[in-house]
């Protein structure tokens, strides 16, 4: 398991809050919420020095897009993301469904709330409409009509 910001794994194999980190992981929520973008978000974290999992002080919007899509932030895990193709060569692939996925709840403590977790998906999905305002063509034709199913939740 890779690290996750604001968690550190413990003697006991699970996860424990880092409560410097789950402060900014809290902020980076809150800020979303608040309207900012991503890239908004990173700069204010670059500006800030906050040191990312591998140490760097420059944050980019990838990367706060992690942090607001992880469920191990409200406490949960799915097992099998990713799982191995060959063990001789170490080769991992992420898991397309290939494999079943297990969703297990409770795993760990929570640095957010579920509440506020689905808030943020909820908010992904409404900014991802607004920016698909774009006529897209296929095959000579407008594809309006499926945006507007997908959107118009």
């Amino acid at each position: 398991m890779q690290r996750v910001f604001g968690y550190e794994k413990g003697i006991d194999n699970h996860l424990h809050i880092i409560p410097e980190e789950a402060e900014i992981v809290r902020m980076i929520y809150k800020k979303y919420l608040e309207g900012q973008s991503l890239n908004d978000i990173a700069d204010l974290l670059t500006k800030m020095r906050v040191r990312t999992i591998r140490g760097n002080t420059r944050w980019n919007g990838s990367s706060i897009r992690v942090i607001l899509t992880n469920e191990k932030y409200i406490g949960d895990a799915i097992a099998q993301k990713t799982f191995t193709v060959d063990y001789l060569l170490k080769e991992r692939r992420k898991n397309k469904g290939e494999l079943p996925q297990y969703y297990v709840q409770n795993l760990h403590e929570p640095i957010i709330s579920k509440e506020l977790y689905y808030l943020v998906q909820q908010e992904r999905k409404r900014r991802a409409c607004l920016k698909k305002k774009k006529y897209v063509r296929r095959r000579g034709r407008i594809r309006r009509k499926i945006f507007w199913k997908i959107c118009a939740v």
